[in-house]
């Protein structure tokens, strides 16, 4: 076989990098390509408990055999009872770890999950809870992992925010990235304020209904501090509930605060539903031309998602909700910083 410099193969194979049955020939072909193709066909594997028995074994030795595991850089759990097991072995190379229906006892089981894996940068929560809220809180060893991208999908009735806030040094204090989807209790947006007053490197925050939390309840008094916050996205239902037109003020009365001058995109996202009927005015909107007053250097993105209209519909519509976000964000418009994108 013709020599080949390092040099080339590592092209060669990068070149194939999105090629996962090209991978597997060339690792087959010859050993040369071994090294580089394992690299990239064992970056990313997931753990299920609810496939077949086999898929499960073969997760397991995966995560068993130490020249495999090395390279495993992200990884997806699903429905699994306990994360232990699968922690037990070394993934010492992790970068980014997604959780999915994942049942935990009590807090520390995550914890201890978390600072099994001292370079993890990303931790994705998607519909995790906890049996019990009673938990040691476990010290982090000095090359502990150091969260820079925190995301949660609740479920009902899960309080996530509060355990991890108890951990600071681990989940919070390094973050660039938060993102909080659907949080049923009013519990975690009192300590998403506790933590925007302290946030360090916080720069972007993603907040998607939201509103549920305080159906039963007042928005929160207190507001957010967005300080060195460069990126807010909000997705939010559009005035169906009362809670939805609270939240929203809300929202706007903390960007009106002056930490929140240096925001350089705001992202608005709102739902509207047939049945609710769109509407030109209401108090959803009353904060906007402040907003457009006092961030004359954030760009401004507005989507609304409708849901249930027909076609013929959709044009009338449309026309309504550009010019209502024109008119409320005229400055914006003017100088070119505002995008409205109307969409099914």
């Amino acid at each position: 076989m013709l020599l080949l410099s390092q040099e080339l193969i590592e092209h060669i194979i990068d070149l194939l990098s999105d090629d996962r049955d090209a991978l597997i020939s060339c690792s087959y072909a010859s050993r040369v390509f071994y090294h580089r193709t394992r690299m990239y066909l064992f970056s990313s594997v997931t753990f299920t408990q609810c496939g077949s028995f086999h898929d499960l074994s073969r997760a397991r030795l995966l995560a068993e055999m130490p020249l495999a595991a090395s390279q495993i850089k992200q990884a997806q759990v699903d429905h699994y009872a306990t994360i232990s097991t699968l922690f037990s072995s070394s993934l010492s190379s992790l970068v980014s770890l997604d959780l999915n229906y994942v049942r935990f006892s009590e807090p520390n089981d995550l914890h201890m999950a978390v600072l099994s894996l001292p370079l993890l940068k990303e931790l994705n929560l998607k519909q995790c809870y906890f049996e019990e809220f009673e938990s040691i809180i476990p010290r982090s060893p000095p090359d502990g992992p150091v969260l820079e991208n925190l995301s949660i999908l609740y479920t009902k009735a899960s309080v996530l925010l509060d355990p991890l806030m108890s951990f600071r040094s681990v989940y919070m204090d390094s973050l660039v990235k938060l993102s909080l989807q659907n949080p049923y209790l009013d519990a975690d947006l009192n300590q998403l304020i506790e933590y925007s007053r302290s946030a360090r490197k916080l720069k972007i925050l993603r907040l998607a209904w939201i509103d549920y939390a305080v159906i039963y309840t007042n928005p929160p008094t207190r507001l957010l501090h967005l300080t060195k916050l460069e990126e807010l996205h909000v997705g939010i239902t559009h005035q169906r509930f009362s809670a939805d037109v609270g939240i929203m003020q809300w929202l706007m009365q903390s960007l009106l605060q002056p930490e929140s001058s240096g925001l350089r995109r705001l992202m608005l996202r709102i739902f509207v539903q047939h049945d609710t009927a769109f509407s030109n005015d209401g108090g959803m909107w009353t904060s906007w031309p402040q907003i457009d007053n006092a961030l004359p250097m954030t760009r401004i993105d507005v989507v609304w998602v409708c849901k249930g209209y027909k076609d013929e519909d959709m044009d009338r519509i449309s026309h309504g909700m550009i010019a209502l976000v024109r008119r409320q964000f005229p400055a914006a418009h003017e100088r070119g910083m505002l995008a409205v994108t109307v969409c099914a």
